[in-house]
């Protein structure tokens, strides 16, 4: 696509048609968010395992299914995760648990599109790293 070519913006967003080269800051501030949702190394990880599971799950169990990740991490992530919205954090009998929200599915729904996007990019560019990487936390998703 040239920049002489039209893109039709996100739905939401005020315009209904925007230059390719100009960005609106109304559809890049959605964008922003959505990933701030995501940040950090191991929130894909998380939201993939629960949803694998897909039952509630305890601390304890999610930091085995998750291989490489810290107590401090998977608590930072964990909380993080469900003052977004997309995880539930309940006590159960003296337990707490984490289960995924109607927006945490949403969200694996765009998360299988950005890992089949990657998987699609690292057969072509032929990177190793892109390989692995697509086929970290997204394969459960995929399959």
């Amino acid at each position: 696509m040239n920049a002489q070519e039209n893109v039709t913006a996100a739905p939401d967003c005020p315009d209904e048609r925007l230059p390719a080269n100009h960005a609106n800051p109304a559809c890049l501030q959605n964008v922003i968010n959505a990933v701030a949702v995501l940040n950090g190394r191991w929130a894909p990880a998380v939201l993939a395992t629960l949803y694998v599971m897909e039952v509630p799950c305890r601390f304890g169990e999610l930091q085995r299914r998750i291989t490489g990740i810290s107590q401090k991490e998977l608590a930072r992530h964990l909380a993080n995760l469900a003052r977004q919205g997309v995880i539930r954090r309940e006590v159960v009998a003296r337990t707490v648990q984490y289960s995924l929200t109607a927006d945490g599915l949403r969200l694996l729904g765009r998360m299988k599109s950005l890992g089949e996007w990657n998987r699609d990019r690292a057969a072509v560019t032929g990177r190793a790293h892109d390989r692995a990487r697509a086929a970290s936390w997204i394969d459960p998703l995929i399959r």
